[in-house]
């Protein structure tokens, strides 16, 4: 797997000083997939779209 700093355009990022906001953005999304993943695996395992809308708006709510 390649790291986030070999995906991510590093120099602009470390100019803006945004590189530990977007590190632990793109480690966090490599573990555990991005939001559309999450909603699917959620409906496979409840089958439930409410429980699929309030995991949206929790997560839009962080």
């Amino acid at each position: 797997m390649r790291s986030p700093r070999s995906l991510i355009g590093i120099n602009t990022i470390e100019e803006c000083g945004e590189w530990d906001e977007v590190y632990a953005i793109a480690q966090e999304t490599m573990q555990q997939g991005n939001s559309a993943a999450r909603q699917r695996d959620l409906y496979k395992r409840t089958g439930s779209l409410e429980d699929v809308v309030d995991f949206v708006v929790q997560e839009t709510a962080k």
